[in-house]
């Protein structure tokens, strides 16, 4: 079977640069791009820091374990959470938060519904995110977030940052999870 030319965009991944501006504008992509976009970045984190605890590998490898097209083990979002949750990366909060990321982005890519952030069912699943609680103002003020496509959003950010910083930065503490108040 012939291999499709652009499945080179799911190889060749954008530059840090490029990254950044996409995840500073997420909102411009629409709620389906934002949902779709979003989880994907926080996906490339998590392997990124699933990557981290592994042994060094080569390409090969690398393919066999994280490429989804490729039938990968761990090709999926859902794979990669859970076993950065069983070899205990983080614990139940954060994993909570990426499973409903996860939900969420998969009905914005797979429902034949038009859909977005103003369902009931979304706003659910929303207010059910609890990553940007971990963040404040600068004054220690509470973050107060607009509607629920504002809530996504700065939910999908905090995950984003959270599994960025543990991947880029090896001092950091591997074994994380939200605070309770």
């Amino acid at each position: 079977m012939a291999s499709a030319a652009s499945l080179k965009f799911l190889k060749e991944l954008p530059s840090l640069d490029e990254m950044q501006i996409v995840m500073g504008n997420l909102k411009s992509h629409g709620q389906q791009g934002a949902a779709i976009i979003g989880v994907a970045y926080v996906e490339h984190a998590l392997e990124r820091l699933l990557s981290r605890m592994f042994i060094p590998m080569n390409k090969e490898d690398q393919k066999r374990l994280f490429d989804g097209s490729a039938g990968g083990i761990l090709g999926c979002l859902n794979a990669k959470i859970r076993i950065a949750y069983a070899i205990g990366i983080f614990g139940n909060d954060i994993y909570g938060n990426l499973k409903l990321l996860n939900a969420i982005r998969n009905v914005f890519a797979h429902s034949l519904h038009k859909l977005d952030f103003s369902a009931p069912e979304l706003g659910k699943d929303v207010s059910r995110l609890t990553a940007i609680n971990v963040f404040k103002n600068a004054d220690g003020s509470e973050i107060v977030l607009g509607d629920t496509f504002d809530a996504f959003v700065w939910n999908v950010a905090a995950l984003h940052g959270i599994l960025s910083a543990l991947a880029d930065h090896p001092g950091f503490k591997i074994r994380i999870d939200f605070p309770h108040s």
